[in-house]
């Protein structure tokens, strides 16, 4: 691999970013968050991009903030750290298309902060998830506050800050923090394998999802006229129009062909009268 500290390139649709401090455990300085920002950005503007995965290199995706630049950092540079965590953190939740990440190895403070910005994390069976802030005060600035409740619940959202404890890769799934587990060698072609199909998506309801998912607050009615609004969207839009007819065109052909060609389709969604 290059010797870049962020390799980012192409694969099909795909848009791959791996951190590459391996020596370092991929720990993120400010200048590795101002090149993943700059990623986003650039993904975002990128029409043939309809999906990203970051990863890191080595033992792990990301052991978090770096420490040696931290020790010289006086209050405005770690001011100016913390407004790269959530500018990462928006430029995530504003992105209109899937973020995915491959969990390798150790995932610690920042570099969990970072993975939970994404939408959707797999993991190695090898990988270690873990919040070692609370012993050394710190809290959080990436929007995990936000986030790993949503993600866990908010009681074992303290108990992985107040404890510190590390989960194993099969702890992380079963409490919700990871999608999946796999082989350590499977994890890329596996992440990959998950983006192709997620780009080859209508980008319209990835776009609409976002906001609706990440809306801030509990309440319903609001989630409910947000998606009435942009389900409505969904359906006016030409590429959403054409997979649902092929769609439809394929549960004709299937009736047609009568019970011996298989078993029942699911039952789909009915399109609405315009």
């Amino acid at each position: 691999m290059s010797g870049e500290p962020l390799v980012v390139e192409r694969r099909g649709r795909v848009s791959w970013a791996a951190m590459n401090r391996p020596a370092a455990l991929c720990a993120l300085d400010g200048a590795q968050l101002d090149r993943l920002l700059a990623w986003l950005r650039a993904a975002a503007a990128d029409e043939t991009v309809g999906a990203l995965c970051l990863t890191g290199t080595g033992r792990g995706f990301s052991a978090g903030a770096d420490i040696k630049e931290m020790e010289g950092l006086d209050e405005a540079g770690a001011a100016a750290n913390t407004a790269r965590y959530q500018a990462l953190a928006r430029a995530c939740r504003d992105l209109p298309k899937p973020i995915l990440v491959a969990v390798n190895g150790v995932c610690l403070g920042g570099g969990m902060e970072l993975a939970c910005m994404c939408d959707l994390r797999v993991a190695g069976a090898s990988a270690r998830l873990g919040l070692p802030d609370a012993s050394l005060g710190f809290s959080v600035s990436g929007g995990l506050s936000w986030h790993l409740p949503r993600l866990v619940g908010l009681g074992r959202a303290w108990e992985l800050y107040l404890t510190e404890r590390v989960l194993d890769a099969g702890e992380a799934r079963d409490w919700g923090l990871v999608a999946e587990v796999v082989a350590d060698e499977a994890l890329p072609g596996r992440v990959q394998a998950m983006a192709e199909r997620m780009a080859a998506f209508p980008r319209v309801g990835v776009r609409n999802m976002k906001p609706l998912l990440y809306r801030p607050g509990p309440d319903l009615d609001a989630a409910l006229d947000a998606e009435e609004r942009l389900e409505a969207a969904c359906f006016a839009d030409p590429e959403v129009d054409a997979m649902l007819r092929a769609f439809l065109d394929s549960r004709r052909e299937r009736r047609r062909a009568g019970p011996a060609s298989g078993p029942p389709p699911s039952r789909g969604r009915r399109r609405p009268r315009r």
